[in-house]
């Protein structure tokens, strides 16, 4: 499941955002995007598992995660009207599936799985913005990107720690 969530994050990226290796130029608004969407599918499986789990230290961390993407939603908003970006408004059908596929969960270690799948998606993430950081064309997306380090490093080594 870790793998296909992995591909999730990285697929809207495309080979344009994809990682340091890669040759095409970064492209602003695919990064973007790929953001609103990453960023609302963490938000509601958050939610989903947070409410479901028994794990308090696991409920803690899928409501911190919850509020981040509401402060990184805003600020997101505005720069993508600021580079000219439509924002989706709902998941993708992989993001959708993926969600689903926790919805109907038949595991049995969901919290583990959840744990596990964001403390790779923040792992990717840390590259994607570092990336975008230095590299993306708009100062707005840039100062984003480096603004929501510290977050995404901070919930990348909590994620990793209720992993163990």
């Amino acid at each position: 499941m870790l793998t296909v969530l992995l591909a999730a994050l990285a697929a809207p990226l495309g080979p344009r955002v994809a990682g340091p290796s890669s040759a095409a130029p970064f492209d602003d608004a695919a990064f973007v995007r790929a953001v609103a969407l990453g960023g609302m599918y963490d938000g509601h499986l958050s939610y989903l598992v947070g409410a479901q789990s028994k794990n308090s230290a696991v409920r803690k961390f899928a409501a911190a995660v919850v509020a981040d993407r509401i402060v990184a939603s805003a600020g997101l908003k505005e720069v993508a009207k600021g580079i000219g970006v439509e924002l989706p408004t709902g998941l993708d059908g992989t993001h959708q599936r993926l969600y689903g596929a926790f919805e109907e969960y038949k595991g049995r270690d969901r919290d583990g799985d959840f744990v596990r799948s964001m403390a790779e998606r923040h792992a990717l993430a840390l590259v994607l913005f570092t990336r975008a950081s230095t590299e993306a064309k708009s100062p707005a997306v840039r100062e984003f990107a480096t603004a929501a380090l510290p977050k995404i490093r901070q919930r990348m080594r909590e994620a990793q720690a209720l992993a163990k």
